[in-house]
């Protein structure tokens, strides 16, 4: 367990706690004892938490137990990948520090990043800082100064949109309260979220620039389920298709392939894939397969792949990986084809 304000503070340094009836009591009486209103945040590990959380609920003290995975996710942008009990413990609180001043607020909005790198989300709050700043006005001049900072930043206007801010802002829990030392600190983190979204969009846009003057970008980009950004990717992943002599060593270069387990009369029909292929590629191939999978065009044959594969009953990562292995194989032909037709021009 650790303790910290926000912003990252450390009260008191990872410890551990014994799944005794004593310790957790102790740890009870030190939350208590701690100064102004604390909050107890956990993962969920199978059985292994609910101890915990019915001492500290029975001592009254507020406990959240969140998805695992979030808490894996969120702040994986670090150069060393350690993984122990204690940065786990400070990694959680650092989590439940996140939505301090407008809690959720990033979920509201799903607009893609611009070209510049900008997120709407994050220059809405740069504006709109704290909860406060929307509910404490009425509706109407809610939707009066998100129009006119909608114009302002080229962003499109929703009344809709508006309408379901003010009323998410009405039944915000904040944590930290509204005033100037907590508008520095948030504008501060604002402004250097920004400056890194800016980069990664000029980073994008140089990769674009590359990738067009390759003559497989525009059949690549074609593909369905590809799109400006996986379209760089998966060509630099992948490199030059001359490199593979038949479609199955694509397969197996991303690592997508079950290889064969056999042995005299013995012949393994259920197979893992390999893995041993670039990880990179089968992100981007998994990201292309989500993309096909929203998007729904009955005429596509990956989609008809996909579908015909969950009518069939098959798991999730079963058709996702073998629609994978079908998008490679189309890969490889059309790549194939259009070099081939290029140099016959030429």
């Amino acid at each position: 367990m650790a303790i910290v304000r926000p912003f990252g503070e450390i009260v008191k340094m990872p410890f551990d706690v014994q799944h005794t009836e004593l310790e957790l009591n102790n740890l009870a009486k030190i939350i208590l004892s701690l100064d102004g209103e604390t909050r107890v945040v956990m993962e969920s590990t199978g059985r292994y938490h609910e101890p915990v959380t019915k001492v500290l609920c029975k001592a009254g003290i507020f406990v959240s137990v969140v998805n695992a995975k979030l808490t894996h996710d969120y702040g994986g942008d670090t150069i060393r990948h350690a993984k122990t009990d204690k940065i786990d413990s400070l990694k959680i609180g650092n989590y439940a520090l996140l939505d301090s001043v407008f809690p959720e607020i990033n979920e509201l909005f799903t607009s893609p990043a611009r070209a510049d790198g900008h997120v709407k989300w994050i220059d809405f709050v740069a504006n709109f800082w704290h909860c406060d700043c929307v509910s404490s006005v009425s509706e109407n001049v809610f939707r009066e100064k998100y129009e006119k900072w909608c114009r302002k930043n080229s962003y499109n206007f929703s009344k809709a949109k508006s309408q379901e801010i003010h009323a998410f802002a009405k039944n915000a829990t904040p944590v930290l309260p509204r005033g100037e030392l907590t508008k520095t600190l948030i504008n501060i983190a604002i402004s250097q979220l920004n400056s890194v979204c800016e980069s990664i969009g000029k980073l994008k846009c140089e990769m674009t620039k590359i990738a067009e003057k390759l003559p497989e970008y525009k059949t690549v980009l074609e593909m369905h389920g590809v799109g400006e950004t996986l379209a760089p990717q998966l060509i630099a992943e992948i490199g030059d298709i001359n490199n593979f002599h038949k479609r199955t060593s694509l397969a197996c270069f991303a690592g997508v392939e079950p290889p064969e387990n056999q042995s005299g009369k013995y012949e393994q029909k259920s197979r893992y894939i390999s893995k041993q292929g670039s990880p990179h590629l089968r992100k981007a191939l998994f990201q292309a397969m989500t993309c096909v999978l929203k998007l729904k065009r009955d005429d596509e044959p990956v989609f008809q792949f996909i579908d015909r594969k969950r009518s069939e009953g098959k798991p999730y990562k079963v058709y996702m990986i073998a629609a994978c292995n079908k998008f490679l194989r189309i890969y490889y032909t059309r790549v194939k084809e259009s070099l081939g037709l290029l140099e016959k021009a030429s």
